[in-house]
């Protein structure tokens, strides 16, 4: 049981290890608004991709290996690969 747990662990780590360059999906502390997400992946030198599911969620493009850390530096929290539960969100289509 232990050891099905720990392989477990270990995938889920690996599926949302973040690129060094890239898509990466930048978690920011609860509160964070979008405009501030926004103007601080800019600043760090990253692309502003999209908003996700969640509102402390958005996905940007890290042009160079760096963006990780200096974004964090700024106070994100933490940086994933921009899939799954971190994917973009989508516009839904209007039926009418």
């Amino acid at each position: 049981m232990l050891l099905s747990a720990l392989v477990f662990a270990v995938g889920a780590v690996a599926f949302y290890l973040p690129p060094a360059q890239g898509e990466m999906a930048v978690i920011f502390p609860f509160g964070t608004d979008e405009a501030t997400a926004y103007a601080l992946i800019l600043e760090d030198g990253g692309r502003f991709v999209a908003p996700s599911r969640f509102a402390n969620v958005v996905i940007a493009y890290a042009a160079d290996p760096g963006f990780a850390d200096r974004i964090r530096a700024s106070g994100a929290l933490f940086t994933l690969a921009a899939h799954g539960l971190c994917s973009p969100q989508l516009p839904t289509p209007v039926r009418g």
